[in-house]
């Protein structure tokens, strides 16, 4: 039978190589954020336009247009564009509009705009990075990276 030290010590001995492993695991991670990073600087030509995003303008949705004006479109054209409101509300109306062609809107679409756009100013939050668009909606972002 084991003593109490000796339990212990194989505990800490166990625990020892799952911090190891651990440690390992989010350096990884941080590299692969770096990565991530660099690849998303790189892809734009025009640090005020995002190319992915500039493409999704040009593609109607029948789906996850809520998602798309508060995680995107709102923050895009506010904190990195730097549109005022107005610019802002008539770029993604018009979008909208695109939209309801393949599927008619079911949300009051004056309302939406407006609230995503005076989050986004009161927030300031950037748009959602393609990466972690993957992560947070692989839906959507299958949508927009097949076509």
């Amino acid at each position: 039978m084991l003593s109490q030290d000796s339990r212990n010590y194989q505990f800490k001995k166990a625990i020892k190589y799952l911090l190891r492993d651990f440690r390992r695991w989010l350096i990884n991670e941080k590299i692969k954020q770096a990565k991530y990073s660099k690849e998303a600087r790189t892809h734009t030509t025009n640090p005020d336009k995002i190319s992915w995003i500039e493409k999704l303008l040009q593609t109607p949705l029948d789906d996850y247009r809520k998602f798309v004006m508060w995680r995107i479109l709102a923050p895009y054209f506010i904190n990195i564009r730097r549109y005022s409101a107005g610019e802002a509300y008539n770029t993604i109306s018009n979008w909208l509009v695109k939209c309801s062609g393949l599927r008619r809107l079911d949300f009051s679409s004056n309302y939406l705009i407006k609230y995503n756009i005076n989050s986004a100013k009161r927030g300031g939050y950037l748009p959602i990075s393609l990466d972690k668009l993957k992560i947070e909606n692989m839906n959507l972002y299958n949508v927009l990276t097949k076509s």
